[in-house]
């Protein structure tokens, strides 16, 4: 039977979230949000059959390669994912195209070594590991390691404490998060727009719209009444969860390091591990990232039919 694809709606995101949870193991790209908010840059179209759940990206295929998420499934079901990397396979041949599978964990890849054999190539990404980060760690900012976030947080507190407000974000905030979403299109460096920028805008935009539908969690944080930055995110299974979209002002020296504690602390009784996502191999990302000590790393690959 030949994979019917359809388009991501809200209304599925129940049934594709009970893939995701169960299988995703909590990659950043495994959401219904990421699948949902970010059409510009993927795309997806999904297809739920025989108890799986595959996703096509749609917005990543060129004229060689089809490009797919690995199939949502229970991987130690070989007979069951063999003939689901086969559907992938003949539903590429089809559009005259060969597989190119996106973003792909250590399981994948392990997994198509077993059965695609010698009909894959495997290539690391770093750009795309994800940061894993102890939700403990974050909110409370412990030890010697975390000294000097502990103490920019303590500053921000001292010179801000009577001017500010930080809170769960809740319908009236909406507005004031789209206004600062846009003042960062707005300051990009000699007004030629970062094209990643507006991808990530659009996808804020579509979240805000949806808050409650797509039950995110999100922090905001206000001095004197003026909004200073925020964080939204979701869950990405029971014991994760996804901080999608950070933005701060910066002249509110500590605005990151902030929203960052505030948000985990927001988790805490709920989430074990926040996902801070890839760093896209842009360098100041990663040393940041890297300074706040990730537990582990969601390792990433492409397979790409040979």
């Amino acid at each position: 039977m030949m994979l019917e694809f359809s388009k991501i709606n809200i209304d599925r995101k129940k049934d594709i979230d009970k893939y995701y949870y169960k299988f995703g193991e909590g990659s950043c790209q495994h959401s219904f949000v990421s699948n949902y908010c970010f059409k510009d840059k993927y795309d997806d179209y999904y297809c739920e059959m025989d108890s799986t759940l595959y996703v096509l990206r749609n917005g990543l295929c060129d004229s060689q390669y089809r490009t797919y998420l690995f199939p949502m499934l229970d991987l130690n079901d070989e007979t069951k994912l063999r003939k689901a990397i086969d559907n992938i396979m003949t539903d590429a041949k089809s559009h005259n195209k060969k597989v190119l599978f996106n973003s792909i964990t250590d399981k994948a890849k392990e997994k198509i070594k077993i059965i695609g054999g010698d009909r894959f190539n495997i290539s690391e990404n770093r750009e795309l590991y994800e940061y894993i980060y102890n939700v403990d760690d974050l909110a409370h900012l412990l030890g010697p390691k975390y000294y000097n976030k502990r103490n920019e947080v303590k500053s921000f507190f001292k010179k801000y404490d009577n001017h500010l407000l930080i809170k769960e974000i809740e319908k009236d905030d909406l507005n004031n998060i789209k206004e600062l979403g846009r003042f960062w299109i707005d300051q990009d460096a000699n007004r030629i727009i970062n094209k990643q920028l507006i991808i990530e805008n659009r996808a804020l935009d579509i979240i805000l719209n949806n808050y409650d539908e797509l039950r995110i969690i999100g922090i905001v944080v206000y001095v004197d009444n003026n909004i200073a930055g925020f964080i939204v995110g979701s869950a990405l299974n029971e014991e994760m969860v996804d901080a999608i979209i950070e933005k701060g002002n910066i002249k509110y020296k500590g605005i990151y390091r902030v929203l960052n504690n505030e948000f985990a602390k927001l988790c805490l009784e709920k989430y074990k591990y926040i996902n801070l996502e890839e760093d896209l191999g842009v360098e100041g990302l990663r040393n940041m990232k890297l300074l706040y000590h990730p537990t582990t790393y969601i390792k990433k690959y492409i397979a790409a039919e040979v």
